[in-house]
């Protein structure tokens, strides 16, 4: 029982270090958001691009089965 409340007691002094450092580094958070925008906004709008391009594609091969 003794050993299982030192690795515990362990454990969370370790993890309160860890936090520690966390918030005194210059960590960066991603759920902060606008990290990277810019290329997440540029992916997207080639995704966007390629499904109108599947888009027609689509059509164009339905049309010419008729």
């Amino acid at each position: 029982m003794n050993d299982l409340m030192t690795k515990s007691f362990l454990s969370y002094v370790e993890l309160k270090k860890q936090a520690k450092i966390d918030t005194e580094s210059d960590h960066v958070d991603v759920e902060k958001g606008d990290l990277h925008q810019d290329k997440l906004s540029a992916f997207f709008s080639e995704i966007e691009s390629i499904k109108t391009l599947i888009e027609e594609i689509l059509i164009s091969y339905t049309i010419s089965r008729t």
